[in-house]
């Protein structure tokens, strides 16, 4: 299993099957994939799929590549912090996890420091890279912490996304745990 695999089957593993909970933003999803990105993935010709329904883990999984990993340049970061920033991208959009972990490093001393652009370019990837080993981990729980603090200021400033904070909260809980079992 390569490491897009085993992440994706982290992230597969958390967003579960079919959901279409009326509080939830992403409206109607299956295997994490929203109807509105399953109608990009159609019209960039990533899939024929009609309905978020009847979605396969491989077309989920193209999907997941195309729109998250390849954007996030996943591939190219260091473990775990790869899976910090995938999950993020999966939950939160791909420039709120870019961003969430420039912060990260900057705030881990990133020298010359990141613009927080939301975008993970060659700076970013070589401040990734550059820590030694055992500061990784520590890159992705700073990474998980910058998240949480999204999180915690979504669910004030909207009663409707409170009911979800414990389990936001949960899964960044499973990313940490996932990432200190790669880590060692």
């Amino acid at each position: 299993m390569n490491r897009f695999e085993s992440c994706l089957d982290f992230v597969l593993n958390v967003e579960g099957g079919l959901s279409d909970d009326p509080a939830d933003r992403g409206g109607r999803t299956n295997l994490g994939i929203t109807e509105g990105t399953l109608a990009r993935a159609r019209s960039d010709g990533l899939t024929k799929a009609a309905e978020v329904d009847s979605l396969t883990k491989e077309v989920a999984a193209a999907i997941y590549r195309a729109y998250y990993w390849k954007p996030c340049r996943c591939g190219e970061l260091p473990k775990p912090i790869d899976l910090a920033v995938f999950d993020a991208a999966v939950h939160m959009g791909t420039s709120a996890a870019s961003r969430q972990i420039q912060r990260a490093l900057n705030l881990l001393g990133a020298e010359p420091p990141l613009a927080e652009d939301g975008i993970v370019g060659v700076r970013t990837l070589e401040a990734a890279r550059q820590l030694p080993r055992k500061w990784r981990l520590r890159a992705a729980r700073v990474t998980l912490a910058v998240r949480s603090a999204a999180l915690l200021g979504l669910a004030s400033r909207s009663v409707s996304q409170r009911r979800f904070l414990a389990g936001w909260l949960n899964r960044l809980d499973r990313v940490l745990e996932r990432g200190r079992r790669e880590a060692d």
